[in-house]
């Protein structure tokens, strides 16, 4: 999906586990309830929607990268936390 210049996207984690079986959530959803994710934002046009990247996981820290290049899941020690 694409919002504001960033493509977004959510998955779940590797391994994840499921925690609610779709038939069985409030709203019926379209797939399982899983118990881990990880979400990126890449700008569309580095340097002209946007200059950093984002990521995100289970652990709701937020991870940018200031080249705009997408942030793998596992999320990298290394990357730099936003504060």
């Amino acid at each position: 999906m694409v919002k504001s210049g960033y493509n977004v996207t959510v998955a779940m984690e590797a391994g994840a586990a499921i925690v609610t079986l779709a038939a069985a959530t409030c709203d019926v959803a379209a797939a399982d309830a899983m118990a881990s994710y990880h979400g990126i934002s890449v700008p569309v046009t580095v340097g002209s929607t946007g200059q950093r990247s984002f990521a995100t996981d289970s652990r709701g820290t937020i991870f940018f990268d200031n080249t705009g290049a997408a942030i793998t899941n596992p999320i990298p020690v290394a990357t730099t936390v936003l504060q």
